[in-house]
């Protein structure tokens, strides 16, 4: 019988690999709130073991120009299996793109020595431009100022799932 990680209630997502869930004895197991959130933290176990099957791995530059998101979402991007690469200015991010001819890049608006709509303008012109997907990732209400450069527009803080899930689908179509 499989069992929650947190209260010892049944896992509501059997793909989850038995090496993943664990058995912890709970006063809490019949509190309907950490129930339901065992259940979100199992969704996202499933979310990830999944992930564990990508077809591709994507080389992914990250440009962000607060150091600690740059490297925390790097980091992240290692865990899911990509190769990634970060910037912290739009001049220097131009460059790596070229160097490095990413499947991905994810960045910010307000960055300086160059915004990411004009990085994003200028990575479309590049010969590898038209076929990378460029995502702006910024913590921007107004949509109106993400250029039409950009592919897809996620706001801060990004929601993981629909990150991978992007990341999945495109590794899928670029195969």
């Amino acid at each position: 019988m499989r069992t929650a990680f947190l209260a010892g209630t049944e896992a509501a997502h059997p793909s989850i690999p038995m090496s993943t869930v664990a058995t912890a004895a709970s006063p809490l197991a019949d509190d309907p709130g950490v129930v339901a959130r065992d259940r979100r933290l199992e969704a996202d176990v499933a979310i990830h073991e999944d992930a564990r099957e990508r077809p591709t791995t994507l080389t992914v530059v990250v440009v962000e120009d607060h150091l600690e998101t740059a490297e925390g979402l790097a980091e992240l991007l290692r865990l899911w299996g990509h190769r990634p690469h970060v910037a912290h200015d739009g001049e220097y991010a131009l460059a790596l793109v070229q160097d490095v001819r990413p499947d991905v890049a994810l960045v910010d608006i307000e960055l300086p020595r160059m915004n990411g709509n004009e990085l994003a303008t200028r990575i479309r012109a590049l010969e590898i431009g038209p076929e990378m997907l460029l995502v702006a990732v910024t913590g921007l209400w107004d949509t109106g100022l993400i250029g039409a450069a950009f592919d897809r527009h996620l706001e801060k803080p990004v929601a993981l799932d629909v990150l991978e899930r992007l990341l999945n689908q495109h590794a899928r179509l670029s195969r």
